[in-house]
């Protein structure tokens, strides 16, 4: 009886486990996809609005609050997706600007190297000219 027990348990827990385990989206992710117009919140709003109509007047309202709906989603996505392009447009030109540095630096225009040699003292910090072949 108790092996009996202790399996079932076992079984239990390894059912409840498995879905932890899979390789699945995260949270917020399925979150969004299941997340709508049809949302618990404009449901209570769409019934308050409609309550006492008809149902021609019914339909009406919730046909304009569903596409009230989906102008102001579709406006979000746009934001969003301008924004996200400012921000790669911001990070390309920070690169150009620092791929233009590094051609321009002053190492590779002909001025004097700089190079470190090593001393009883510690490392010292000599200029040279540099040699022409």
């Amino acid at each position: 009886m108790r092996k009996l027990v202790v399996v079932l348990l076992a079984l239990a827990f390894l059912v409840t486990t498995v879905d932890c385990f899979a390789q699945r989206k995260g949270a917020s992710e399925r979150a969004q996809e299941r997340a709508s117009q049809e949302a618990v919140f404009h449901r209570v709003g769409d019934w308050f609005a409609t309550v006492g109509k008809s149902k021609e007047e019914k339909e009406k309202i919730l046909q304009e609050r569903r596409a009230e709906r989906e102008a102001k989603r579709a406006a979000k996505e746009a934001e969003k997706a301008a924004k996200k392009a400012e921000k790669e447009a911001k990070k390309a030109a920070k690169k150009g600007e620092k791929g233009v540095r590094k051609a321009t630096k002053k190492g590779s225009r002909g001025n004097p190297r700089k190079t470190r040699t090593r001393t009883r003292r510690g490392w010292e910090l000599n200029t040279k000219p540099k040699e022409s072949k």
